[in-house]
């Protein structure tokens, strides 16, 4: 009797871990819906099943055009195709809203979307395959075509990081293998920028600030280390390292939470964070998409300049880093490429490149310290209605949470659109400071 009642305990927890983490899982999603600016129906995720259909399916007349793909729409294939993408997703996590899609929801081509191994006869059997980009190549064409699967299978690749950092992204030998690609750049076929997430969470974290302003004060951050740091790459063919450690030489304080010049601790810990309320609700709505951005969001608030910056400088290339300084109250000292003014609001941030010298880029630094006024000058944003160019990537997220980007992706699988990747942009040079 008692090792049954043992079995069973035993049991009972495994099913309760089993949920637990299932629900960890989850967090990103639920958080990103309840704090979100638009939000239309929860997304499935469940990297434990190949085919998931739990989920509502998307609203009718979702499907607007973009990428020219209107003019492919009378080419879609008469049944629903299969697309494939791995069990954790492809795309750093799953790359799709909803589990199927068509014609009863506005998009002119019918597909279904499953998770299973890539390796899998359910991946053979698929009709197009996604496939996180390779961040290393050794000219092997099957490990990206496998010589057992069909060799008309549409092969997506997922570009999610840089083309400066990755060397198969520069090669073309490696990008013709596939017949499009996806991601959140624009040297990406099918764009799903970058800004259409962080863009809505930037607005709905302001929006629980008290007045919309910072919650801390400049005085108050006075007696904080000025410039907080967050690398644990110290290289990169920009030298944001070496730009950094100009800054500091030139006496600003900095508090380094990442592996580089590593001096400052979070706040809290990750788990007080997420269960024990030790996070705020404008910061973790802030930090949505990854549990960890919370906590960093909150710990940058208490500095008055975060050191943003991309570990390469490539037009359009901008990520998480900017946005969170911006939530967090904290200015953003930015070191990437100059296409950053169009993704981000007016007079939010400093640049890098506006500065020829690490002393005079130290020196304004001191004066926005040292000035009320200018100080405000660069939170003023926050009281303003949003700006045109930023309102675009929250009706492009909305799209996207409607099946928009799922229906983009099937129309191009589906009708064997003929899409060429685009020649990805020269990246700026090191920035020096003298």
């Amino acid at each position: 009797m008692r090792k049954q009642l043992t079995t069973a305990v035993v049991v009972l927890f495994v099913f309760f871990m089993m949920s637990f983490r299932f629900d960890l899982r989850s967090t990103n999603i639920r958080t990103i819906h309840k704090f979100s600016v638009v939000s239309t129906g929860e997304p499935r995720r469940n990297a434990n099943e190949s085919i998931v259909s739990t989920v509502p399916r998307p609203p009718a007349n979702l499907w607007t055009s973009r990428f020219g793909l209107d003019r492919y729409v009378n080419q879609c294939a008469a049944r629903t195709i299969t697309i494939a993408q791995s069990v954790g997703g492809s795309c750093y996590a799953n790359c799709f809203v909803f589990a199927e899609i068509g014609k009863e929801q506005g998009c002119p081509c019918s597909c279904r979307f499953i998770q299973t191994d890539l390796n899998s006869d359910q991946a053979k059997k698929a009709d197009a395959v996604v496939q996180f980009f390779f961040t290393s190549w050794d000219g092997n064409v099957a490990s990206v075509r496998p010589t057992s699967f069909p060799q008309d299978q549409i092969r997506v690749l997922f570009i999610g990081e840089s083309q400066a950092h990755y060397a198969p992204l520069l090669n073309p030998r490696y990008t013709r293998l596939y017949n499009f690609s996806i991601g959140m750049h624009r040297h990406a076929d099918l764009v799903n920028p970058t800004p259409e997430i962080w863009v809505p969470q930037l607005f709905a974290s302001i929006q629980l600030q008290p007045g919309r302003k910072p919650v801390k004060t400049r005085v108050q951050k006075l007696s904080q280390p000025w410039i907080s740091a967050w690398m644990s790459n110290c290289g990169g063919p920009n030298r944001r390292f070496e730009i950094l450690k100009a800054i500091t030489d030139q006496g600003i304080s900095l508090a380094s939470y990442g592996g580089c010049l590593h001096n400052a601790e979070p706040d809290v810990s990750m788990a007080a964070c997420l269960f024990k309320g030790g996070c705020p609700d404008w910061a973790i709505a802030g930090g949505s998409f990854a549990d960890k951005y919370a906590q960093k969001v909150l710990s940058m608030s208490k500095h008055m300049f975060v050191f943003a910056a991309e570990n390469s400088d490539c037009p359009w290339y901008h990520t998480e880093k900017l946005w969170h300084s911006l939530a967090s109250g904290s200015i953003p000292v930015y070191l990437g490429a100059t296409t950053v003014s169009q993704i981000v609001p007016t007079g939010s941030m400093i640049e890098v490149r506006n500065f020829t010298t690490a002393s005079g880029l130290a020196n304004f630094m001191r004066r926005v310290a040292a000035e009320q006024d200018l100080y405000d000058s660069f939170h003023a944003w926050r009281q303003r209605p949003i700006e045109p160019h930023l309102q675009h990537f929250v009706d492009e997220r909305q799209r996207t949470l409607r099946g928009g980007t799922d229906c983009d992706i099937c129309i191009a699988a589906s009708a064997r659109v003929p899409l060429t990747q685009p020649e990805s942009p020269n990246c700026l040079p090191p920035h020096k400071l003298g």
